[in-house]
């Protein structure tokens, strides 16, 4: 049965009922984290109760699937503020019997070749109140690093104590939050009522406002041609309804860490990577992997390189630096869920029952 999971309980989690990864719960660590430090510098994040289950905050330190049922500060589906509450949910495993019933997850089973037999592997699924959110325009610009992410019908992002100023945008008067490392929300209502919000890093406000007027979008996606140089637009990933992410988690080495650690994490891509350089530009290093746009971030003695292939989203988690995780990820290779070299290799929970 699995078990409904609080932000505000992250720390009273019930040992006894099916836990959700350390993926999931280092994501949901680093998106209070994020909340935190946004409302020091400018209140925004009234809504960051309202992250989701499973919520990405960049730069993208911790590990796990790379989609999410909701992201960042507030950028929650416009319909959340009518109904659901979108601080809740509920995450737990999918059993090894079930995989090949989830194409999903069919299509995310891999290895990393080369590093023997795995620890353990898993499917973590999150199942949030509200829809996953895509965005309707990811751009980003590899150097100078800076980035602009886009997000269109979304609940307002702001909280009642936040320190806003008028900024026109679209023929229309937006709301500007300022943060605290150079980084901007921008959120406005466009001729047919509907919320829109845009973040920002590296870049001035007036340069970040001067991009979002050249765009124009066409069924809530960006027209690439529109996207004004020398910004690179990440593909697009299409709107859903669907609440569920499920993804693929599978781990080399010890238990605690350590050099010989790796681990892989695949799902449904929702959020392209790119859209690390409109949350902290500085702390984001771009590179390829098999031809693929990747995104590095580094925490502690940890990197992390996210990349997106065949619609799958795929992060590896391990220290060495740059050079080491690219050449790991050219190394990732689809695996059958029902290959037998997994057959002898346990999930996540049953680690942890055992303490292993």
């Amino acid at each position: 049965m699995n078990q409904l999971v609080e932000l505000e309980e992250l720390a009273q989690i019930d040992l006894h009922a099916p836990m959700p990864s350390v993926a999931t719960i280092q994501r949901r660590g680093r998106a209070i984290v994020r909340a935190r430090r946004a409302r020091r510098g400018a209140a925004v994040g009234g809504l960051a109760a309202a992250l989701v289950v499973g919520g990405i905050s960049l730069p993208r330190t911790s590990t796990g699937p790379g989609t999410a049922s909701g992201v960042f500060l507030g950028v929650v589906p416009a319909s959340a503020a009518d109904a659901a509450s979108c601080d809740s949910g509920r995450g737990g495993s999918v059993e090894r019997a079930h995989w090949r019933a989830h194409p999903d997850v069919v299509a995310a089973a891999s290895l990393v070749g080369g590093l023997g037999t795995p620890r353990s592997v898993g499917v973590q699924e999150d199942v949030g109140a509200c829809a996953v959110v895509t965005p309707a325009a990811v751009l980003y610009e590899t150097d100078p690093v800076r980035g602009l992410t886009v997000w269109r019908d979304v609940a307002n992002p702001y909280g009642a104590d936040a320190r806003l100023a008028d900024e026109p945008v679209r023929g229309s008067t937006g709301l500007l939050a300022e943060l605290d490392d150079g980084e901007h929300v921008l959120s406005w209502r466009d001729d047919d009522g509907v919320r829109w919000l845009a973040e920002a890093s590296g870049m001035s406000v007036a340069s970040m406002v001067d991009a979002l007027d050249a765009l124009t979008f066409a069924g809530g996606l960006v027209d690439p041609a529109s996207v004004p140089g020398p910004f690179r637009a990440a593909p697009a990933v299409p709107p859903t309804t669907s609440r569920t992410t499920r993804g693929w988690v599978v781990v080399y080495g010890g238990a605690s860490g350590g050099a010989d650690r790796v681990e892989l994490s695949a799902s449904r891509v929702a959020v392209p990577p790119e859209v690390a350089a409109a949350r902290y530009a500085r702390g984001v290093t771009f590179a390829e992997v098999s031809g693929a746009t990747a995104v590095y971030t580094s925490h502690g003695g940890d990197g992390q390189l996210s990349w997106v292939h065949d619609r799958v989203a795929y992060t590896l988690t391990a220290s060495g630096g740059l050079a080491r995780l690219v050449a790991l990820a050219e190394r990732v290779e689809p695996v059958a869920v029902d290959d037998p070299r997994l057959d002898a290799v346990p999930d996540p929970r049953e680690l942890t029952e055992t303490g292993r």
